[in-house]
Formats: structure tokens, sequence, C-alpha cells
């Protein structure tokens, strides 16, 4: 089964699904064919994924082994990857593109400075359940 499913904010065409095998699959959505497939990525289901809104070479998945893991669609490599301390179920980047909240089994919402993974900045505890989706909502209007 497939969890999550997101278009590149940056390259319209550029699709990513990430699924229950811990795959992650990158997709030409205008020629229908898989560009390149991570196998293995995550060692459990993998449960969300996030295209950079400022950089068209990032996207970072998560998923339930407890990692976050960064990767170049260029050189279609994964660049870093990060433990952390619950499974994690929820992906967004801030809308500058800078920062990265992450959810958890436990209710928890995490907030990472992406120039620095080490820790989160802030860590909110949400709901009693698992987060289930995060996102931003994107504004291009300004209130008068």
């Amino acid at each position: 089964p497939i969890h999550d499913l997101r278009y590149s904010l940056v390259k319209r065409s550029l699709l990513g699904t990430v699924s229950d095998s811990g795959s992650v699959a990158l997709w030409d959505a205008n020629t229908q064919k898989e560009l390149h497939l991570f196998e293995g990525a995550h060692k459990a289901p993998c449960s969300g994924l996030a295209f950079s809104p400022a950089n068209d070479l990032l996207f970072i998945t998560v998923g339930l082994d407890k990692k976050i893991v960064c990767y170049d669609t260029s050189s279609k490599m994964v660049f870093r990857n990060k433990q952390v301390e619950s499974p994690l179920t929820a992906i967004d980047f801030t809308p500058d593109g800078a920062g990265l909240v992450v959810g958890s089994t436990q209710g928890r919402i995490y907030l990472y400075d992406l120039r620095n993974l080490s820790a989160p900045i802030k860590i909110t505890t949400a709901h009693k359940t698992s987060v289930t989706c995060i996102r931003f909502q994107n504004s291009t209007s300004k209130l008068k």
C-alpha cells in the first residue's frame, strides 16, 4: 500500500510515493514512468514524504522505523539519516523551506531547523493519539 504521495512544489512533473515496504519511489508524471526506487530506505513502513518548497533537489521521508531520511533528487542518493525517539507518521516543510515539522505515533509534533537536525528546536504534544497529517497553508495573498 502507498501511504503518501506528493508532487514536487518546484518540479511540477515530479511525483514521490512512500509505501508499506519502506520503499520510496520517484515518478515522472508526464511520462508515467518510475525515475528511481529507493528500496529499503526505511526498515519499517514509510509514512510520509515532503518536497522542499525552496530547493528542487531536496525531499525528505519519515517512517515507523523512527527515521528521517533526506534525499537528493539529482544524484538519486540518500545524503542524511536521522534517528529519533518515536515512530514518525507525518511530515511537512515550513513554507520558507528552512524548517521541517514531523508528527509521531505518540501525538507529538517536532519542529526541526534543517541547518541542524541533531535535535528538534521545539516539541509540542498535540494529540493523545497518533498525528496523521501535517500541512502548512501556503498563502500568497496579503491581508489589507
